[in-house]
């Protein structure tokens, strides 16, 4: 049944941590079952998302037992939105693709729709199953399809987030939501995709940049990361987002994947997203993760999920992968371009230094208080630390991999001690290219 979720043991996800309790999964799925019937995807008339999907099976992936699931769950139910009953004369009319089309962003903060859109995806899966549904809908080429396939993008890259979770635990439920999700969002990004694209077939080839040299490239072009045109570096704002000048569709055309290369292309895309996340800080300040550079690295986890699926045609994850190296550099951009200090990395000193595995760190995690993004990013870390590590040491791809090692879980050491303890507000950076936005952290030397 489409409309039903059911977890099984034997699909822990990608990556996921030893020891289990065997009652988790029966939970999770409960919980998340619960969270399909009643809440909305969005919990405000902003679009803010519901990430109850996201934190449930990243920590039930991590190790969670059933308390920790319930607490999850109930510290993030309050404030969530009830979902509408379903319209059935527009679920008919949206198996019409123009009629689709003309409802595609339509009142994305209220998600009038959402509800209508979740329930014509389930039923196409009940007929043709959830990888012909997302086949047809997002990697087809129809007009229909790419106006979808942009949106995927949309939302600070949520609803890719929320199609990765679904596809990773095979649950066309899930998937229907993220298809949803998807149709609720706007089109603002299909200028850049799609010049970018065209862009990048008109030049002849070239070597292939490196991903770290394109952000560096930005870094260097001041007018790319000016905080008036980005409005100070913490917007949320696709239509903003999306304003990319020429010349930064120029640097991202650069980024190229052939489906040859697509488990190298995943793992320095990885890498670079990890290692831009953590370097990206303020001396004068204490140590702060950004809150945009951090969804990048916790929608990376995926890719190689992407990869995996034997119903997706090796060229559309080729696009797919090229899409996502282009949307991290104008996210990167967009966060004023946040010089890289490598040492932040290298030297960072845990506040416990006993922790030194990643078990130790989801230990920590499931203690703490949170909505899903520290334990996403944890083992987002994890996962493609193992993914990347092979490439990392070879000698003629250091270039590439500018994250080595040993220096992955500073980073997950630096995610748990920055949020720990602070309020919510001041748990992460947004916009950490520009001074202004550190102003309310503390000092390095009080820090």
């Amino acid at each position: 049944m489409a409309e039903t979720i059911q977890l099984r043991d034997s699909n822990r996800g990608i990556y996921n941590a030893p020891g289990f309790d065997s009652n988790a999964a029966d939970r999770a799925t409960s919980l998340l079952q619960r969270n399909h019937k009643d809440f909305h995807i969005f919990w405000n008339d902003l679009g803010y998302h519901n990430h109850q999907v996201h934190f449930l099976l990243t920590a039930y992936a991590l190790g969670a037992g059933v308390e920790r699931l319930q607490h999850a769950f109930d510290a993030n139910t309050a404030y969530q939105r009830v979902n509408t009953p379903p319209n059935e004369e527009r679920i008919k009319k949206l198996e019409d693709d123009s009629y689709f089309i003309g409802l595609l962003g339509s009142k994305m903060g209220e998600g009038t729709y959402f509800v209508d859109f979740r329930t014509f995806f389930e039923r196409k899966m009940k007929k043709i199953g959830w990888q012909k549904v997302t086949n047809d809908y997002l990697f087809s080429g129809s007009e229909l399809a790419e106006q979808m396939l942009i949106r995927l993008h949309a939302g600070i890259v949520h609803p890719i987030i929320h199609l990765g979770f679904g596809i990773e635990f095979e649950q066309p439920a899930i998937i229907a939501e993220a298809l949803a999700q998807t149709a609720c969002h706007t089109g603002f990004f299909a200028r850049f995709f799609f010049e970018a694209e065209k862009r990048s077939r008109d030049v002849s080839s070239e070597q292939d940049a490196p991903l770290i040299d394109l952000f560096r490239e930005i870094r260097n072009d001041p007018e790319l990361w000016e905080k008036e045109h980005w409005r100070g570096g913490d917007n949320l704002d696709d239509e903003i987002l999306a304003d990319a000048p020429t010349k930064l569709i120029d640097i991202a055309a650069k980024w190229r994947v052939n489906p040859a290369d697509l488990d190298i292309k995943t793992a320095e895309m990885y890498n670079v997203n990890v290692y831009s996340a953590g370097a990206s800080q303020y001396k004068a300040k204490e140590v702060k993760i950004d809150f945009f550079l951090m969804h990048q690295v916790n929608l990376s986890i995926f890719y190689p999920v992407f990869n995996r699926q034997t119903w997706l045609s090796q060229g559309n994850k080729a696009r797919l992968l090229t899409w996502k190296g282009r949307i991290d550099l104008i996210n990167y951009a967009s966060r004023i371009a946040p010089e890289f200090h490598e040492d932040e990395i290298i030297k960072y000193k845990p506040k416990d230094p006993s922790r030194t595995t990643w078990e130790s760190l989801f230990q920590k995690a499931h203690t703490m208080d949170d909505d899903g993004h520290i334990v996403k990013l944890l083992r987002a870390l994890a996962s493609g630390a193992a993914l990347s590590a092979p490439y990392e040491r070879r000698g003629e791809l250091s270039n590439r991999f500018p994250m080595k090692e040993k220096y992955w879980i500073q980073i997950g050491n630096m995610a748990v001690d920055t949020t720990v303890s602070d309020i919510y507000p001041q748990r992460f950076i947004r916009g950490a290219g520009n001074p202004e936005k550190w102003a309310v952290f503390k000092d390095r030397m009080a820090a």
